[in-house]
């Protein structure tokens, strides 16, 4: 008897208490308070009674109240007077001033382009015209072709002030070009700076600047500054050809953020910046920088300036750093010799320093990770003399099928909770409460992973402690993540080194474990292990906090369950983090204690959900968490195909939202009554179609001449009927002519202007199958800003009043016109 009692002693040598273990993990989650607050460390911000002690420094306070100045003009749409005129004339007053103070060894050239052009898409063509780019250049000390360029857009979307979308990066590019011009150094290539007023439209000032302007050429590196989000730290999330020989000097700048996690996410979400055309079209190398955090703010009436002073220092300490490092670097006149390289891998850790290598490196680091994970797994089973024998090898099986059981009852407790809530009709709680993704995925995930683990420690062959199991618990769970990493690394995935770390730091943690021949302790293992999980559960936190505003308003607007893909999106983090931990529930005495507790956590959380506690959108100007809609009023004009006479109109409302969208029109919105001789939208305001002339150049060929005047965003749609075909087509703008694909029988055109125009004349060639009859249908589109417009509509002001508090929504109004010829 005595003999038994000493081997179960043995074997549960090392257990931790139930107290002990609710301690632990106390302090283990105490890393999400401290990686939440060195999230949140921003540069001391400067004042301008600081600028005579620090001359060369970035003034944090004079760049705001640039942008106090610009936010107060309100909601700036490319084509309104707010863009056109208030705001480049406050642009070119600072501007102006700046190049009047600037230092006498400086040469600061300004130019004012109105550009018109087009592009051209999938789904046709866009042509812009009179798009206003406002162009900045400080020349290099002796004559340079060649230049950088920061590029910041005026534009705003239409319901929001622009502060940080991308106001506050105008007022961080004036105050570097002011810093700039007033030092007396001179750098040895040109820094351009573009205050483009056409980004929000279609990226159209960065088209026009690449594609027209004279000093787009020269450009041989790009700084575009942008943003996802309100305030924060500004993230390099994408870093074009060339990345490796520049990311270097990023290295360099104060508290750097960036992660190329985010640049592959990018990729998959439905929207671009300026830095797409300047990459793809300019073939400019370059870095991408934007704002991502608090996104439920973005693009509506609360990104204005309420914005720390920490984030202008940020940005402007970062900017002016990379500007006066690369303005001297001989790699900008050397860079049409380096090869073109997309691949590099790169993030910061805790914002603190930035880590980056090329993907040929990646690869030979993930691959001696992986080698090394399994080596020091095979000596752990060697040394607890674990054979190749059917007993060994069943309880290898029998171990891991408790992993994997844990992780599989994770999956589907997960996957559940989100058909649940979807079911119930309470979907996105967690758009405007993130916090509440903690009680509804992470922690009972983490604690139905447990189960099989506390319950299959029965099975433990009497030749191991529960020590010795829980090591190898631990070797197991870290070569299935080093499977993952294998795998990640050999589909080109850069994102892997979110696997890597993990597997990187447990790895270390064995071999000094090995190394100081630990493994047969009771504590001095467990205490080591600790030790080195710390940088890794710290990191993949703090990647977890940078991706949840996103994950939380994005997965809302992408049509799919967004119940689900959060779901999904949370095991995935919840798995990679606790696997660090999980397998010390063999060694917990009345582990069923911290499962059910968590449980309970789980319960609370659920009943919150159905309280008005959690309710996702809010208004509150403490934590506003608006619901968006874009409406659409529509009216079409109803003309006789033969004589072009009206003989009626139709009207129609429709609106584009996020997944709650239709729940929230059902609930809240009604149709007032609509009375025909107030409400149709004026037939002024249609687009203007007048036919000039049309003219037989041959039998079979006819020319049609027409003039068409409407608002700054227009649609056509312009199709042959009775088999005729477009031989040719050109639209002459006031400055650029534009000509479309020949031979075809239909076009798709999407139109924005930036400044007042003359008219457009539209020249098309038609060959004609039947002599005598109609061959073209002109489908003419107008759009309008309502809340912009001068027009009054009590239909629509009705139904926009049905909205609720807590929505934000983008009014617009359409009327197209079709006509036949």
């Amino acid at each position: 008897m005595d003999a038994q009692e000493g081997i179960k002693k043995r074997r549960q040598s090392g257990k931790i208490p139930t107290l002990v273990g609710l301690i632990s993990i106390i302090l283990i989650s105490t890393l999400c308070g401290i990686v939440y607050l060195i999230n949140d460390i921003l540069p001391t911000p400067l004042y301008i009674e600081d600028e005579v002690h620090n001359p060369e420094r970035f003034i944090a306070e004079r760049a705001q109240n640039s942008l106090i100045k610009l936010v107060a003009i309100g909601p700036r749409v490319t084509g309104t007077d707010a863009n056109e005129i208030q705001a480049v004339k406050l642009l070119r007053l600072e501007i102006a001033e700046i190049i009047e103070n600037a230092h006498k060894n400086q040469k600061i050239e300004f130019d004012q382009q109105v550009v018109s052009g087009k592009t051209e898409s999938w789904n046709g063509v866009h042509i812009f015209e009179n798009v206003q780019n406002l162009v900045v250049k400080v020349h290099a000390q002796k004559y340079s072709e060649h230049s950088l360029l920061v590029n910041v857009h005026f534009d705003s979307a239409p319901t929001s002030p622009g502060g940080s979308d991308d106001g506050i990066n105008c007022a961080v590019a004036l105050e570097a070009l002011r810093k700039i011009g007033n030092s007396p150094i001179t750098y040895s290539h040109n820094i351009i700076f573009l205050f483009n007023g056409a980004e929000e439209v279609g990226l159209l000032g960065a088209q026009g600047f690449v594609t027209q302007h004279r000093w787009s050429r020269e450009v041989k590196f790009l700084i575009n500054l942008d943003a996802n989000g309100v305030g924060g730290k500004i993230m390099l999330f994408q870093a074009g050809p060339k990345q490796e020989q520049f990311l270097k000097y990023f290295s360099t700048v104060s508290l750097p953020h960036a992660q190329v996690a985010a640049e592959e996410i990018y990729e998959y979400l439905p929207s671009n910046t300026d830095f797409t055309v300047f990459t793809k079209v300019g073939r400019y190398a370059g870095f991408d920088l934007a704002f991502v955090r608090d996104r439920q703010k973005y693009h509506s009436p609360f990104d204005d300036n309420n914005i720390p002073l920490g984030c202008y220092q940020h940005v402007g300490d970062t900017l002016l750093k990379l500007l006066k490092n690369l303005a001297n670097a001989s790699v900008i006149a050397e860079i049409n010799q380096i090869q073109n390289s997309n691949d590099s891998v790169y993030y910061d850790f805790l914002g603190l320093f930035l880590v980056h290598y090329t993907k040929t490196i990646a690869i030979v680091i993930n691959v001696l990770c992986a080698i090394l994970s399994v080596l020091i797994a095979l000596k752990g089973f060697y040394d607890f003399r674990i054979k190749f024998s059917r007993r060994f090898l069943a309880y290898i099986v029998v171990t891991f099928l408790g992993l994997a059981l844990g992780w599989a009852l994770a999956a589907a407790f997960a996957i559940t909770i989100s058909f649940i809530l979807k079911a119930q009709d309470y979907k996105m709680i967690w758009y405007g409460n993130s916090w509440m993704i903690w009680g509804l995925y992470v922690v009972p995930i983490s604690a139905v992973s447990c189960v099989p683990i506390a319950v299959f420690k029965r099975f433990i062959i009497k030749d191991l402690t529960y020590n010795m199991h829980t090591q190898i618990q631990m070797h197991l769970f870290r070569v299935i993540w080093t499977v993952l990493l294998v795998v990640g690394t050999c589909m080109g995935i850069r994102s892997s080194y979110v696997v890597l770390i993990p597997v990187l730091f447990q790895t270390c943690a064995f071999m000094s474990i090995h190394f100081t021949c630990s493994q047969y302790t009771e504590r001095v293992w467990q205490i080591l292990y600790l030790i080195f999980s710390i940088p890794s559960v710290m990191f993949l936190i703090y990647v977890i906090l940078l991706i949840t505003p996103t994950a939380t308003t994005v997965s809302g607007d992408l049509y799919i369950n967004p119940e689900l893909l959060v779901a999904l999106i949370y095991l995935f983090l919840t798995l990679l983090v606790t696997s660090t931990y999980v397998p010390f529930v063999t060694l917990l005495q009345r582990s069923y204690i911290i499962i059910v507790t968590a449980m309970g956590i789980f319960l609370l959380f659920l009943i919150l959900v159905f309280t008005p506690i959690t309710f996702p959108y809010s208004s509150s100007n403490n934590q506003p968490s608006p619901q968006k809609f874009t409406t659409y009023y529509a009216n079409n004009i109803l003309r006789n195909e033969t004589s072009n006479n009206i003989y009626g109109r139709h009207k129609n409302i429709f609106n584009i939202g996020d997944y709650n969208a239709e729940k929230t029109i059902s609930k809240y919105i009604r149709e007032p009554k609509f009375n025909e001789d107030n409400d149709l939208i004026p037939l002024t305001k249609a687009v203007k179609l007048q036919l000039d002339s049309k003219i037989y150049l041959s039998s079979t060929l006819m020319q049609y001449n027409f003039t068409i005047e409407g608002p700054s965003a227009m649609n056509f749609k312009i199709e042959t009927i009775n088999n005729a075909t477009i031989k040719s087509a050109k639209i002459y703008m006031t400055n650029e002519d534009v000509i479309l694909q020949s031979n075809v029988t239909q076009y798709e055109i999407r139109y924005n202007r930036g400044k007042a125009s003359l008219p457009l004349k539209m020249v098309f060639k038609v060959y004609l199958v039947k002599h005598g009859y109609k061959a073209l249908q002109l489908n003419l589109s107008g759009f309008y800003q309502y809340k912009l417009s001068d027009v009054s509509i009590p239909y629509y002001d009705e139904y926009l009043k049905s909205f609720p508090t807590w929505t934000n929504v983008d009014a617009k109004l359409v009327i197209t016109d079709t006509w036949t010829f």
